[in-house]
């Protein structure tokens, strides 16, 4: 059945592959959407960072990490190393250090100023999902698919420790490993949130593990401590958005409201709200501490929220198949809101056709 179902995937490659080369070339002129200012990028866009002081945006792809003016949307560099797809990036607190971390299984620093290489991190066995520097900028923390989390010396460039404790998810997943690390204010923790559905706490000093938080039923993509450091906000695939006690680990509020997988949690800087991004194409922002007359109301939690439909499900059937595929392929080239656009890019290309390939199993099912 393998077999049957390459052919299949090359079969429509071969058939829709007449769409013109120049559509997926120059889609970054195509019209924007409302309000937006600028469509930056080339290649698949994996992440996009601010510099401290708000005036470059670093754009982690699969071509490497665009730099670009964020007032002017100007195109300042391509640094060009990895040998693969980066995955993540980030700069350091004062600006001066850039770090990204790609499949091609390495981390690695740049003079965020000139884009030039100051070290090359070697040491996880598989593809870097996730990298952050703690608040003085001299760690910095990356996550992959190996299940460990490692921490650098940014000056040497050394490793320090690597964490050990995540473990691989029961069922086989698209991604696996550690997908999300940061570091707490005080640069003492270290939460790090992983395809096994749990988020871990770790002693930065010691390289302990402090306590593991469970209660999603999905992946946890995306992890983040409050300004205050007092609470962890996680983002999971079930589609919901938890917060936690810092100190104690203890669950303290679980909010519903996205209708697909959440990928991105991101508090105010007063601690007082969280935005949320998800698959669902929203961004939610969240009141936690709404004043007495405050209209605004947490959503109803559901002990045990409904499956999310995964956005391989083209065709809506509750399952990832062959007919999810054709749909893909069917609308190659067309830009604007589509289902069919799996990875969010704006327009339906081979990169999509390559992702509902990778939920099917070896009888064309959801995996």
């Amino acid at each position: 059945m393998k077999t049957t179902l390459f052919s299949i995937f090359v079969g429509l490659l071969a058939i829709f592959t007449v769409v013109p080369n120049t559509l997926a070339q120059n889609y970054t002129t195509l019209a924007l959407p409302e309000a937006a200012k600028a469509r930056l990028g080339r290649g698949k866009i994996n992440e996009v960072k601010y510099s401290p002081d708000g005036t470059r945006l670093s754009v982690a792809s699969s071509i490497g990490i665009w730099i670009y003016d964020a007032q002017t949307g100007e195109e300042l560099e391509l640094i060009r190393g990895h040998t693969k797809s980066v995955n993540s990036v980030a700069f350091s607190p004062d600006g001066s250090t850039l770090a990204s971390g790609g499949e091609d299984r390495t981390v690695r620093l740049w003079d965020a100023n000139t884009g030039g290489p100051l070290h090359t991190l070697d040491g996880h066995r598989s593809v870097i999902n996730s990298v952050s520097f703690s608040p003085d900028g001299a760690t910095l923390a990356s996550g992959s698919e190996d299940l460990t989390v490692r921490l650098w010396d940014v000056n040497t460039g050394s490793e320090l420790r690597t964490l050990e404790g995540h473990t691989r998810p029961a069922r086989n997943l698209i991604r696996i490993g550690v997908l999300s690390v940061s570091f707490s204010p005080d640069g003492a923790t270290l939460a790090s949130g992983s395809a096994n559905n749990t988020v871990r706490l770790w002693d930065v000093n010691t390289g302990s593990e402090l306590r593991t938080l469970t209660g999603h039923r999905s992946m946890i993509a995306s992890v983040s401590f409050s300004p205050d450091g007092a609470t962890l906000a996680t983002g999971s695939w079930d589609g919901t958005v938890r917060l936690w006690d810092a100190t104690t680990g203890s669950e303290l509020r679980t909010f519903v409201g996205h209708t697909a997988e959440v990928n991105s949690v991101s508090f105010g800087p007063d601690s007082n709200a969280l935005a949320t991004g998800s698959y669902d194409g929203t961004v939610l922002v969240w009141e936690l501490n709404p004043s007495p007359m405050s209209d605004v109301t947490e959503e109803p939690v559901s002990e045990d929220p409904e499956p999310i439909r995964r956005k391989e499900d083209v065709t809506g059937d509750n399952i990832v198949n062959i007919q999810d595929l054709v749909s893909v392929a069917s609308n190659l080239g067309k830009t604007g809101s589509n289902p069919a656009d799996i990875n969010g890019d704006g327009i339906v290309n081979i990169q999509d056709l390559v992702h509902v390939a990778g939920a099917l199993d070896a009888n064309g099912n959801k995996k």
